[in-house]
C-alpha cells in the first residue's frame, strides 16, 4: 500500500528565496526516483514563507529509501533543513 507523507515547513523569511531556487531541482530529482509516485511542494499565499510537501511513495521502504538517496542529502539535509524555523512530518495510507 503506498505511504503519503505531508510535510509542513517554515523557512526563516531571510531564507525564502534561496530554499525556493532549490526546490524545481528536488522536485525533479525526487519525481525520477524508483518507488515515488507524487512529489509536490505548496507554498502559503497567505504566509509565503510556509511549504506544504505532498509525497506519495510506493511503499514505506521506498520512502526511506527516499531519505538515503544522495540529492536528498545535498539539497534538504544540508542546504533546507538548517534554514528551516519549524518542521513537521505526517504519514498516512490511503483508506481505499
Amino acid at each position: 500500500m503506498n505511504t503519503i507523507v505531508i510535510a509542513s515547513w517554515e523557512v526563516q523569511a531571510e531564507h525564502l528565496e534561496n530554499v525556493l531556487t532549490l526546490i524545481p531541482e528536488l522536485q525533479k530529482q525526487t519525481l525520477q526516483e524508483k518507488g515515488n509516485v507524487n512529489y509536490k511542494v505548496f507554498q502559503s499565499i497567505e504566509e509565503p514563507y510556509k511549504l506544504t510537501l505532498f509525497e506519495e511513495y510506493v511503499s514505506e521502504e521506498a520512502f526511506l529509501q527516499h531519505l538515503q538517496n544522495e540529492h536528498y542529502k545535498q539539497i534538504v539535509v544540508e542546504k533546507i533543513h538548517p534554514v528551516l524555523s519549524v518542521r513537521v512530518g505526517h504519514f498516512y495510507t490511503p483508506l481505499q
